[in-house]
């Protein structure tokens, strides 16, 4: 009797198993085929079905509204500042969670200022340091906020273009401009006219989150609008920043960012297998889609993405998108190996590129000479290099990339012949 009480219930269990295993294929199977793709670079037809999304709010008919910016209206600048700033006369409340207390603060004073001016400052970012990851942006927009015309931010990063806006409650523009009420605040507070208020998130460079949920890019098999689109929509006067850094240097010192931010403990091994598992992967995506598809691969069937995410040093790809966007006047293209060893001539470049007052050479050495932010720590370094065959395989693959950005810019600099750690 015991033994059949026994045979029974090892048979539930197992039972139970394999419904779990079948549940868990079906769902992999649902999130895998979930796209609007159909033919290389262009939209589908008329009648062609997308599949459901996994993120049925997105759906949601008042967000999708919200989520259009391309067909949304703009705000008519003041031009009594040189950053693009506005006047109005009321202040909706935000409901996006991702919207830290810090942000809430300024809000709340400009909420008070509504009350007793009946109008209030509202700021966008004059210009965007849009990346790339671990290519020394974190430095270079802190030394950029030690110039006396450039507005201390609440956040270096908002992560909104590209990430926040596709959250609930996050969609709607307003939200976005709440991040620099605090800068706005204080713009107002001292009529400062010459002021000027940027943003530093390196993800909008490249990462383009749900791109294939999210309206105007409906039935396309790559973007059809991408970060540079909504920027330039959003102030079509944008100064644009990139920096970037050797892409196999940049991987290895990502690696350990992430490593850092997760807590584990790094290893050459593990990072070796990581990149010989994503370049398989890239190479794979290659035999049936373009190599744009495969570099905006941030569809909802690949979220959460790979873990170092080597595309992001596919930069002739990203950089070809930012330059049909935006015209050359308005970008200004850095080496972060140029940069790191050539501060003070760099941030004369930039102060110039963003039509800063020009500061004594004395303040400029002042501010080249303060802490570097955000380097590598000591920790990691005691690593040592990646293994030779690792920087063989990322050498590889990168090159034919590297040959496209050395073509695009007109500079062989770009191909980072020497290896510079």
């Amino acid at each position: 009797m015991l033994g059949r009480v026994h045979l029974n219930l090892t048979c539930l269990g197992l039972l139970v198993l394999v419904s779990l295993l079948v549940v868990a294929l079906l769902n992999d199977s649902i999130i895998h085929n979930i796209s609007f793709s159909t033919l290389s670079g262009q939209r589908s037809s008329p009648g062609h079905a997308a599949s459901k999304p996994m993120l049925p709010y997105l759906y949601d008919q008042q967000k999708r509204k919200a989520l259009d910016i391309m067909n949304t209206s703009m705000f008519t600048f003041n031009q009594a500042f040189k950053n693009p700033c506005w006047w109005e006369t009321s202040l909706d409340e935000s409901n996006c969670v991702d919207l830290m207390e810090d942000a809430r603060k300024p809000l709340r004073q400009a909420h008070r200022d509504l009350r007793s001016n009946k109008r209030i400052l509202r700021c966008l970012p004059y210009f965007q340091i849009v990346g790339q990851a671990k290519c020394g942006t974190t430095d270079l927009f802190s030394k950029l906020l030690m110039h006396p015309h450039a507005v201390p931010t609440m956040v270096k990063e908002t992560q909104w273009v590209s990430r926040v806006r596709t959250n609930q409650f996050c969609s709607p523009v307003n939200t976005y401009v709440n991040y620099f009420q605090k800068s706005a605040n204080s713009i107002r507070q001292g009529l400062r006219d010459k002021a000027i208020i940027g943003e530093a998130t390196p993800s909008y460079l490249s990462i383009n989150r749900l791109w294939d949920l999210l309206p105007g890019n409906e039935g396309c098999t790559e973007p059809c609008v991408t970060n540079a689109d909504i920027i330039h929509h959003l102030n079509p006067n944008t100064k644009i920043i990139i920096i970037l850094r050797n892409p196999t240097d940049r991987l290895y010192s990502y690696y350990f960012h992430v490593e850092r931010i997760s807590k584990e403990r790094a290893y050459k091994g593990e990072f070796h297998q990581l990149v010989m598992r994503e370049v398989a992967e890239y190479q794979d995506c290659l035999k049936t889609n373009t190599p744009r598809r495969c570099a905006y691969n941030y569809t909802s069937s690949s979220v959460p993405t790979k873990k170092i995410d080597l595309r992001r040093g596919l930069y002739s790809i990203f950089v070809t998108d930012w330059m049909k966007v935006y015209p050359s006047e308005q970008m200004l293209i850095l080496r972060f190996e140029d940069y790191k060893n050539k501060v003070e001539e760099h941030l004369q470049q930039v102060f110039t590129f963003l039509d800063l007052m020009p500061l004594s050479q004395k303040k400029i050495t002042s501010i080249a000479n303060s802490a570097i932010q955000n380097k590598r720590q000591a920790s990691s370094r005691k690593f040592g290099d990646m293994w030779t065959s690792t920087r063989e395989v990322l050498d590889r693959f990168y090159k034919p990339y590297n040959e496209q950005l050395s073509a695009l810019l007109q500079n062989e600099r770009y191909l980072w012949r020497k290896t510079v750690n």
